[in-house]
């Protein structure tokens, strides 16, 4: 083969090359890796099943076990990081990731009091079911203890054990 010919091969391949993988261009890589760890601010203790996107390119993920998570394949460029965490105050980052590099961050969630609707406490056994009736067609088993009972109690307020003994087939040792 002439030297000539041996070049234009040659600047045939990685032509190829490139048109099939067009993430790399003569062994440069244009897109970056994201990892890190989420991690509680108090107990440092890891965070699994944080979800955790970025903002502009609508990718995300989601921390494992060990609180750790992997962007791949992510254009060289300045994104937000948004991350969420039940009970957690959501956590939103700028970071900026340059071609072939892979940026490690480490973040903390600070905890944050869940809104819940509110939880009622049912007096008595009608106002819990509606009626005798309609208990008798729940499946499973319940006992209530009302007022009158727990009037009848000797001791009422000396042991909270003999008032579950009453309960039939609650057994305290």
């Amino acid at each position: 083969m002439r030297p000539v010919s041996f070049v234009l091969t040659l600047a045939a391949v990685i032509l190829a090359s490139a048109a099939i993988r067009p993430t790399a261009v003569l062994g440069q890589e244009r897109t970056a890796t994201l990892t890190g760890v989420v991690r509680a601010t108090r107990t440092g203790e890891p965070l699994a099943g944080t979800a955790l996107r970025l903002l502009e390119r609508d990718q995300a993920t989601a921390t494992d076990d060990a609180g750790r998570f992997r962007f791949t394949h992510v254009p060289a460029g300045s994104y937000t990081l948004e991350v969420v965490s039940l009970g957690r105050v959501v956590e939103r980052r700028s970071v900026t990731v340059a071609a072939g590099e892979t940026l490690n961050v480490e973040l903390e969630l600070a905890p944050r009091p869940i809104d819940a609707p509110e939880i009622r406490v049912v007096l008595d056994r009608l106002r819990a079911v509606g009626s005798d009736a309609r208990a008798a067609e729940i499946a499973g088993s319940a006992h209530f203890i009302g007022p009158e009972e727990l009037a009848a109690l000797p001791n009422l307020f000396d042991d909270v054990h003999d008032v579950l003994r009453t309960v039939p087939g609650v057994y305290v040792t």
